[in-house]
């Protein structure tokens, strides 16, 4: 049903007549609005986008926003009659993302996409709008693709920046490889319980690697979703044929890392066969600048000899650790960043109070330090940790201050600290101890901090109360406070 406006219409002629010196003129009255709407509604109908785009900047206000209305952001295929279905008459330069789905996302299979053939040779350098691909629940079948033909057909997008590839089994690491090559303007990589049909990587495949785009500086290796999960041995399967296509910079036979472009890399669940490999793919990606592992990182090996591992290159300008990471999976791994970090993140302060404490314990003997040591990273700018405040623990506050001793930079100018309480008693441990926090930023060290933020989630607080806890930073005009009555587990995805 079309939306209707309720507005009366004057019966009156379509063209209103006027005089010019002697001769009478007759202009064109605009169509009713209705009437414009219910054109706009038919050209929907008929998915006439480039009729529409053409529409909507022309027109303004309700037009305009009806318009823009039926064109699609994002264009799914989910077989080869859909993709054949696109009229090529239509100037339409496309949608911003496509979506190529084998399986549906509700489900754990992952079917055969020949429709990503169709797709790519007709669409080829028409739709040159497309800024995101992704290819979804699916199996890639040599028979039903011809790689050399997809991949030029593939290349003809040349404006896409995003590529997601999630629940995907392609046959081989080359595979993956040249898909992402074949994509020149490509920015950023995200892979979601990818898997492999074959792992290894013989001599032959080892010299058809090249160097990736240079445009490519974002690699996410995200969380698998739950279901997946259940599925055994899937986390250590497809991390390890994923890392493979990474570290095998290790391998002597290449010069050049393709992945030296690699600016930014985002690590959820990942499974390393040992620590060495871990310290081989920071290795693998020389110009590797910010750094983030936001699930459990493990190793399949846990006993091994620490000389074994390669020296972690400095050059690490932002660090983020997420709950699940454990400091002692590598300790070196924020003290070697050394000058190089400006920026820390850490979502669990204590070191003991790691999931994988007790698992990953490789290099270092267990220490009586409770916090992370920081008193290496000389330039840091910004500081941010997130606590759990229990009753339980008399003096929750002392691992942030701990911390917070160990600062080492003067020039460290923003510290944002989160506090996770879940009743009353928790937020009256979390009072106590914040006058000790307010001693510890009024040390010389922070005297050119600019702003100290003190976020509370859990229960509700007046921000009055929380200053009065605070009364050096309040007079120094730094403290800003943010408090909500929900509580919040830390999750970028």
């Amino acid at each position: 049903m079309h939306d209707t406006i309720d507005t009366e219409m004057p019966a009156t002629p379509i063209f209103d007549y006027t005089t010019t010196g002697m001769v009478p003129t007759a202009k064109p009255r605009p169509l009713p609005l209705e009437v414009l709407l219910l054109i706009i509604d038919e050209l929907g109908a008929d998915r006439e986008y480039d009729a529409l785009e053409a529409w909507a900047e022309a027109s303004e206000g309700l037009l305009q926003e009806r318009a823009y209305r039926y064109i699609p952001r994002e264009i799914v295929f989910g077989t080869q009659e859909e993709a054949a279905s696109i009229n090529l008459a239509f100037r339409w330069k496309g949608p911003q993302a496509v979506r190529i789905e084998g399986g549906a996302r509700t489900s754990e299979r992952r079917l055969p996409i020949p429709h990503l053939a169709t797709f790519a040779s007709r669409l080829a350098g028409k739709w040159t709008n497309v800024r995101e691909l992704t290819i979804e629940g699916a199996e890639w079948r040599m028979q039903d693709l011809d790689l050399h033909t997809i991949l030029l057909d593939v290349g003809c997008f040349d404006r896409v920046l995003y590529l997601q590839l999630h629940r995907v089994t392609l046959p081989t690491v080359l595979t993956l490889w040249r898909l992402v090559h074949g994509l020149p303007s490509l920015h950023e990589l995200s892979l979601r319980d990818v898997e492999f049909a074959k792992t290894a990587i013989n001599d032959r495949m080892l010299s058809a690697l090249c160097l990736l785009p240079s445009t490519l500086n974002t690699i996410y290796m995200l969380r698998p979703e739950e279901r997946a999960v259940e599925r055994p041995g899937l986390l250590g399967i497809g991390s390890a044929g994923l890392l493979q296509a990474i570290v095998v910079r290790s391998m002597t036979s290449l010069n050049v890392s393709p992945w030296c472009k690699v600016s930014r890399l985002e690590l959820w669940d990942v499974t390393f066969p040992t620590a060495a490999a871990f310290g081989r793919l920071l290795c693998a990606v020389p110009t590797l600048k910010e750094l983030a592992i936001l699930g459990p990182c493990s190793f399949s090996e846990r006993v091994l000899d620490p000389r074994d591992v390669p020296v972690i290159p400095c050059r690490l300008r932002e660090l983020e650790l997420g709950e699940d990471f454990s400091a002692h999976s590598n300790p070196r791994l924020i003290a070697c960043a050394g000058q190089s970090l400006q920026s820390l993140e850490l979502y669990a302060v204590l070191q003991d109070s790691l999931r994988l404490y007790n698992e990953t314990r490789i290099y270092a003997e267990q220490s009586s330090v409770r916090c992370f040591d920081i008193s290496a990273n000389t330039h840091l700018e910004r500081l941010t940790c997130v606590t759990n405040i229990s009753h339980e623990d008399n003096s929750p506050i002392a691992a942030v201050t701990e911390l917070l001793q160990q600062v080492a930079s003067v020039r460290i100018s923003e510290i944002d600290m989160t506090f996770r309480v879940r009743d009353e008693a928790e937020l009256a441990t979390l009072w106590n101890g914040l006058p000790q926090l307010d001693a510890a930023l009024s040390k010389k060290m922070f005297d050119r901090l600019e702003r100290a933020w003190i976020r509370l989630y859990g229960v509700e607080a007046f921000p009055e109360i929380v200053r009065s806890y605070l009364p050096k930073l309040e007079t120094r005009g730094i403290l800003r406070i943010a408090v909500k009555d929900r509580f919040i587990r830390y999750d970028t995805h």
